[in-house]
């Protein structure tokens, strides 16, 4: 299922940002991901290989990236994703 190394990566966006702290950049290669992936960590940065070389497709979930505070935090701070292209999502592309 991958060890999350760049020889041997996880094959999920989600799994990725699962196994990031606080901090990390969780690197995404160039590919199709589908569904959709939920943040609840300040300070991750989600990079993908470009414009049209990343693309997570969101299957008609209603975001492709969704960021939620756990409780008591009022909400995340400095999340950056950048470098991607999201489809399919039916409401938003990151909420």
């Amino acid at each position: 299922p991958g060890t999350g190394t760049a020889l041997d990566p996880f094959p999920t966006i989600q799994q990725g940002v699962a196994a990031a702290a606080s901090g990390d950049t969780v690197q995404v290669a160039a590919g199709t991901y589908s569904g959709s992936v939920s943040i609840a960590l300040d300070r991750v940065a989600i990079v993908g290989a470009g414009v049209g070389l990343s693309i997570l497709d969101a299957a008609g979930a209603d975001a492709g990236f969704s960021a939620v505070a756990a409780p008591p935090a009022p909400r995340l701070e400095d999340l950056g994703i950048r470098a991607f292209t999201v489809r399919n999502a039916a409401r938003w592309q990151v909420i």
